[in-house]
């Protein structure tokens, strides 16, 4: 194999391989409102559905059935704020959050900030966010607002956690490109010896 080859061979493997992030920062988000069948909202279906590149500005400005909330993403945390004066959800009410291309390292935890603020029950009385309305996968966030209320200013922060630590999380095309080099690079080493002698 001749050096242009070797070298087209690096290339096509560099193209193929892809690093995952530990941090939401420059990664796409979906989001949407996913509300099962009600009489409120007949036969349900998918809301507000929205595709945001997470950066230094609020990611979804008017997120929601009735554009109720904003949700602002950082590094490894989500801030849902609402923005109404009054809003209840009488149904079945979920936020979903996903990785839209893969890019983010594995969603290991998710977590409720002490920013977070009270909600309200159907009869109006202060009622936490619990953890049990929290639900996740490798690359998704599923929030149940069911029979909660919320008022301007209302919070809930999330801080999430992933899989690993490290910025970012070789992918096995890396581990791949590496192992394929070498035998490369030692085929070099040789000729040079070669040429040397």
């Amino acid at each position: 194999m001749n050096r242009k080859k070797r070298l087209f061979f690096v290339l096509v493997l560099l193209v193929f391989c892809q690093a995952t992030s530990a941090s939401f920062i420059g990664n796409t988000i979906d989001g949407y409102i996913s509300v099962p069948p009600s009489p409120f909202f007949g036969p349900g279906g998918v809301f507000s559905r929205d595709q945001a590149i997470v950066g230094n500005s609020t990611e979804f400005t008017s997120f929601g059935v009735l554009n109720e909330s904003s949700v602002d993403f950082s590094d490894a945390s989500i801030d849902i704020r609402f923005v109404r004066p009054s809003t209840t959800f009488y149904s079945l009410a979920y936020f979903v959050f996903e990785d839209y291309d893969s890019s983010i390292a594995d969603i290991s935890g998710v977590s409720i900030s002490p920013e977070t603020t009270s909600f309200l029950s159907s009869a109006g009385t202060p009622l936490e966010f619990l953890s049990s309305r929290i639900s996740f996968t490798s690359d998704s966030i599923i929030l149940d607002f069911s029979g909660l209320g919320a008022n301007a200013n209302n919070r809930l922060v999330l801080d999430v956690s992933f899989a690993s630590s490290a910025t970012d999380v070789p992918l096995p095309g890396t581990l791949l490109l590496l192992f394929a080099s070498l035998p490369i690079f030692l085929t070099m080493t040789h000729w040079k010896r070669r040429i040397r002698a």
